[in-house]
C-alpha cells in the first residue's frame, strides 16, 4: 500500500524531486512513497 510523506525541501533536492513534485503551503514536499527510489517498500 502506497503512503504519502511529507520531506524538507533540502530533502526532495537530494532525491532529485524537487522539480517535479508538489510543493505545499509550508514550503515541503509531498512525495509518493513509492516515488522516492531506494528506500521505498
Amino acid at each position: 500500500m502506497g503512503k504519502y510523506i511529507k520531506v524538507s525541501p533540502f530533502t526532495a533536492e537530494q532525491l532529485g524531486l524537487a522539480d517535479i513534485r508538489q510543493k505545499a503551503a509550508d514550503g515541503n514536499y509531498i512525495l509518493w512513497q513509492q516515488g522516492c527510489g531506494r528506500n521505498s517498500g
